[in-house]
C-alpha cells in the first residue's frame, strides 16, 4: 500500500499486544489535522481498554477498526 505523504503510516515492528490503541492517540496528539484510523484486534483492544479513557475529554476525533477475529491465537497457546 502506498503513502505519498510522509508520517502517514504507523506501526510496530513487533506483536504488541494493547499497543494501538494509545499509538493512535499519540498520533492523533502529534498531528491534530490529520485523521487517524487505527486498526486493532479484538485481543489487542481486551489489553488495553483504559487507552479509551483520554478519548472523549481531548474531543480525539480517531478511528477504531476493530475485527473480530477471536480466539487470539497468541492468547489461546499461553504466549
Amino acid at each position: 500500500m502506498p503513502f505519498a505523504t510522509p508520517a502517514s503510516f504507523f506501526g510496530s515492528k513487533t506483536g504488541t499486544l494493547g499497543w494501538g490503541m494509545g499509538a493512535a492517540i499519540g498520533v492523533q496528539l502529534a498531528l491534530p489535522g490529520r485523521k487517524v484510523v487505527a486498526t486493532i484486534g479484538d485481543g489487542s483492544v481486551m489489553y488495553a481498554p483504559q487507552a479509551l479513557g483520554p478519548r472523549p475529554g481531548y474531543r480525539l476525533p480517531i478511528t477504531y477498526i476493530v475485527p473480530n477475529i477471536t480466539p487470539t491465537p497468541s492468547l489461546k497457546s499461553g504466549c
